[in-house]
């Protein structure tokens, strides 16, 4: 277990839906920093999958696996995402549990290059 939680070395902030409130009291969902976490970032593709779009702008889709511990982040889902320092924005596309130590989530992740 300690050999796999010093592979933690990344550390990424965690966005999600926030609970806000409006002038009326009426609860307005907005996305917001919930916490940084610590976690392991592997590439999960050496090649990128490259676009044009419309506009003539190419960009770039490359996918990384996210280990992280369960209790870092206890509710997990589809419409967070991750930024790191540099401000890149990793866009989570499934997740699923470690099997082996059911421990860790695995996160499937998605970067776009413009």
């Amino acid at each position: 277990m300690s050999n796999l939680t010093s592979k933690l070395k990344n550390k990424l902030d965690l966005y999600g839906k926030t609970g806000t409130r409006d002038k009326l009291g009426a609860k307005v969902p907005t996305y917001g920093k919930i916490k940084p976490i610590f976690c392991q970032i592997i590439p999960a593709s050496l090649t990128g999958n490259t676009q044009r779009t419309v506009a003539d702008t190419e960009y770039a889709n490359v996918t990384h696996t996210l280990r992280c511990r369960k209790l870092s982040i206890k509710n997990l889902s589809i419409d967070m995402y991750f930024k790191d320092k540099d401000g890149l924005r990793y866009n989570i596309l499934y997740f699923q549990p470690d099997y082996q130590d059911n421990q860790f989530w695995e996160v499937m992740l998605e970067i776009k290059y413009e």
